[in-house]
């Protein structure tokens, strides 16, 4: 199933295709943008340059890229680039929509073959090194735990029977305390501290 036809009859969304920069701002102009989906390192798909060009000119647009998980260190310098959303090539069809759907919340995805990628190595740049040594209060830590699964802030506040506000509150004491501004401080502060389990185990 093509592209087009898998989102169409999946979820409500209004979709248009660009084949440019320039074709990106036309449609801009004419309609509100929430998400911009690609594939990365392909011919005639996105670069690390136009990555870039697409978040100076539209800061507030979350970035979907769908590109092979090689390494660690690849995946975490796109995410330094400001990508929102990262999925493999080889993901199931359930998580292409589940990642349109999420980031059109406001929310971040990252299929399960990347997290895979990303437990290939210890230490994340983004987070410093004071951070392993935070305190972090129990609720704390769990959230932290559900956030590296995947769990949007209402799924946690329904799981944790809490309100959505007083989770952000806490995802934003502990984005703080981390001193992280992205979810992928976050999920490699989980791993490194083992608050959550390599995602194979738990499949």
């Amino acid at each position: 199933m093509g592209l087009r036809a898998l989102l169409q009859g999946s979820i409500d969304i209004d979709l248009h295709e660009a084949g440019s920069m320039e074709e990106l701002r036309l449609a801009a102009n004419k309609r509100k943008i929430d998400v911009i989906f690609g594939e990365f390192n392909y011919p005639g798909a996105f670069t690390k340059d136009s990555i870039s060009a697409i978040k100076e000119a539209f800061p507030d647009v979350k970035i979907l890229l769908m590109a092979k998980a090689t390494h660690h260190d690849a995946v975490v310098e796109l995410l330094k680039l400001g990508v929102d959303g990262y999925i493999s090539t080889e993901c199931e069809e359930d998580e292409i929509i589940s990642a349109i759907y999420l980031l059109t919340k406001g929310e971040r995805f990252f299929c399960k073959e990347v997290i895979n990628v990303m437990f290939q190595k210890s230490v994340h740049p983004e987070v410093k090194e004071e951070s392993s040594g935070c305190i972090l209060s129990s609720r704390e830590q769990e959230i932290v735990s559900l956030i590296a699964i995947g769990n949007t802030n209402k799924d946690i506040a329904k799981t944790l029977n809490l309100s959505v506000h007083t989770i952000h509150t806490h995802r934003r004491n502990i984005t703080k305390k981390l001193r992280v501004n992205s979810i992928s401080g976050i999920v490699m502060y989980a791993i490194n501290t083992g608050l959550i389990a390599h995602p194979k185990s738990a499949l």
